[in-house]
Formats: C-alpha cells, sequence, structure tokens
C-alpha cells in the first residue's frame, strides 16, 4: 500500500514547488525508493499479464523487465 505521506497533495502550494528546485532537493530519497519499490510491486503483480502481452512494439522492453524477474 503507498504510504500517503509520498502522495502530492490535493492543494497546489507553486511557491514551495519552487523552493524544492532552488534548494536542489526536489524529492527526499525514501520518495524515491517509495516509488521504485512500489513500481516493482506493480511489476511483479502483474507479471502473467506482461507474459501474455502481444504488443510487438512493447516486446523488447517486456523482456528487459521479465528477465529481472
Amino acid at each position: 500500500m503507498l504510504k500517503e505521506e509520498y502522495l502530492w497533495s490535493e492543494e497546489y502550494d507553486e511557491e514551495e514547488d519552487e523552493m524544492r528546485y532552488e534548494e536542489d532537493e526536489v524529492f527526499p530519497d525514501d520518495l524515491f525508493y517509495s516509488f521504485y519499490y512500489y513500481s516493482w510491486q506493480a511489476v511483479l503483480a502483474h507479471k502473467d499479464k506482461l507474459e501474455q502481452c502481444q504488443l510487438v512494439e512493447y516486446a523488447p522492453k517486456i523482456a528487459k523487465v521479465l528477465a529481472e524477474l
């Protein structure tokens, strides 16, 4: 389950967003970890669908991902 603390709020604060970029701290390390962790969990959850995918244009990328499993 995705942690709520890593989700963007429904209210967008442009000034706060600009400050993150100015301070070179765009996203904290744990947010990057969270993104990759949950993305990988999604890949694992849909492994069978990826194996059945017939879209030729995505075949090389899917094969690469499946090789990592």
